[in-house]
């Protein structure tokens, strides 16, 4: 979640520059933009990545923010695409 395209996307979005940008800056603005955005809508988030208890104490701050946490893996293993699937069902 690095790069120019998040660069591009922050200022078009809400007309802010970050200096330095990294995914740790980025998925608070983006969850807070699609909030402000579509009130309306549940965020469904599938967390893939990290230390284990890293990835739980994510999965619960976001719970305890609204967010639907769908399916959430740490990161020292392969992607399970069979178990994301069943979390959509």
């Amino acid at each position: 979640m690095d790069g120019i395209a998040l660069q591009i996307f922050t200022y078009l979005a809400k007309k802010k520059r970050f200096d330095n940008l990294n995914g740790t800056d980025f998925c608070p603005f983006f969850f807070s933009y699609v909030q402000e955005r579509y009130p309306e809508k549940h965020m469904n988030i599938i967390l893939y990545g990290t230390y284990p208890h890293l990835l739980e104490k994510t999965k619960q701050v976001l719970l305890k923010q609204g967010y639907n946490v769908i399916y959430a893996q740490d990161g020292y293993t392969n992607l399970d695409w069979g178990n994301i699937e069943l979390s959509l069902k």
